[in-house]
């Protein structure tokens, strides 16, 4: 198995990753911020002050968007340190390179409008308006720029944000020309879960057009290797939880190192399970849901003993606790089911419009021109910015370059 990417944005506050996931699968990878290009970084730093000395007036979520543009890089340089004990052997990071011209992204507009139930998706996903920020500026400030030059990049926005319809289309597109790279991906990692929907919705969608099977006629081996992982970060979990500081990644570094053993084991426990239970001839969710339990107790008590070096009397306990949440054992077996196995996580309900969009939506109602105070602060944050900058650009990365989606 490939080690798991973590997507579709960069590495972030929410998408630190849990003990368990760096226990199971040994490395994972995340991706920095799009646009580690000086160039680019100039353009969006002076941007604001081009349009202000000339009167141009444009859709406020554009402004916004190029404070929030920097602030992608100071969380995942923070995100970075709290990571540092990790990176060596447990954690990637890698810049991905792909095109954000105008090209792909009117290919990614086609694509939505001739799947217009996607545009629907992506209006309940909650999007990190900083996230959005970085997609939308990285191909307007940067690509457009060096295909057209700025007065044209100007008229592009213009054009691209007449109405709010238009502005959250271009949005959505710049973001879905990125989420389809990751389809063909042997192995994701979502943490981000509202993403889940739109991700499956576009597997499934390139599986019919290619004539393949279809994503949720899943293999077992597929659906075995996801139910052990699974299984695995359900229990361990409510243990480790997530590696969100410093202190806590050295000391998930250190049991990685010290306990391979026993981490082996209860990876090794949890597919002997997990093959037990996908192939399972009855559809029945009570006696799935009973031998899962009986295995669960028969196999785990002693090799998670082990592990966290406490006594099978609590470890009893805790493996009480955990059976007794019969959501948690529900949500494992849907992946008896099938669907899209190789998306290790679980799909949340998406509301019908989001806080991310509505917030895109408010901001873009009225055009103005770049206020004094901002283009103060863009020079402030440039300032401030160079160290950020200089600490990120020290960071050893993996380069992962992809081919545009047809």
């Amino acid at each position: 198995m490939a080690n798991p990417i973590v997507v579709p944005s960069y590495l972030n506050r929410n998408s630190l990753p849990y003990a368990s996931d760096i226990f199971y699968h040994g490395k994972i990878t995340y991706f920095m911020p799009t646009g580690f290009v000086p160039q680019e970084i100039k353009t969006v730093f002076e941007f604001p002050e081009y349009c202000r000395n000339r009167s141009i007036a444009l859709p406020n979520i554009i402004w916004e968007m190029c404070k929030l543009y920097f602030e992608n890089d100071i969380e995942t340089n923070e995100c970075a340190d709290i990571l540092e004990h990790l990176r060596k052997d447990h954690i990637t990071l890698a810049l991905l390179s792909y095109p954000r011209n105008i090209e792909v992204v009117d290919e990614a507009k086609n694509y939505i409008q001739n799947n217009l139930e996607l545009f629907q998706i992506f209006r309940r996903i909650d999007v990190d308006i900083k996230f959005a920020a970085r997609e939308l500026l990285s191909h307007v400030l940067y690509e457009v720029v060096l295909e057209k030059g700025e007065e044209e990049a100007v008229e592009y926005i213009k054009i691209n944000s007449r109405n709010i319809n238009d502005i959250a289309l271009l949005i959505a597109a710049v973001i879905m020309n990125r989420v389809k790279l990751f389809i063909s991906f042997e192995t994701i990692l979502i943490y981000e879960h509202d993403w889940y929907p739109l991700i499956t919705r576009i597997r499934e969608l390139q599986a019919n057009e290619a004539n393949k099977i279809k994503v949720t006629d899943t293999q077992d081996s597929e659906r075995i290797e996801a139910f052990g992982s699974r299984l695995f970060g359900e229990i361990l979990n409510p243990i480790y939880g997530r590696c969100d500081s410093k202190p806590k990644s050295k000391k998930i570094g250190i049991i990685a190192k010290s306990k391979i053993r026993e981490i082996n084991e209860l990876k090794e426990k949890c597919e002997v399970i997990a093959r037990e239970v996908c192939l399972l001839q009855t559809k029945e969710e009570k006696i799935k849901q009973k031998i899962l339990r009986e295995l669960i107790i028969r196999e785990i008590e002693v090799p998670l003993s082990e592990m966290i070096e406490k006594p099978t009397k609590q470890t009893k306990v805790l493996l009480r606790d955990f059976l007794t949440d019969s959501g948690i054992i529900a949500g494992i077996l849907m992946l008896v089911k099938g669907g899209t196995i190789k998306t290790l996580t679980t799909a949340l309900e998406a509301g019908i419009l989001s806080s991310g969009i509505k917030y895109i939506i408010n901001n873009s109602k009225r055009e103005t021109l770049p206020s004094d105070l901002l283009i103060a602060g863009m020079k402030n944050m440039k300032v401030k910015y160079k160290d950020v900058q200089n600490h990120l650009n020290s960071i050893t990365l993996e380069q992962l370059n992809y081919p545009k989606f047809n």
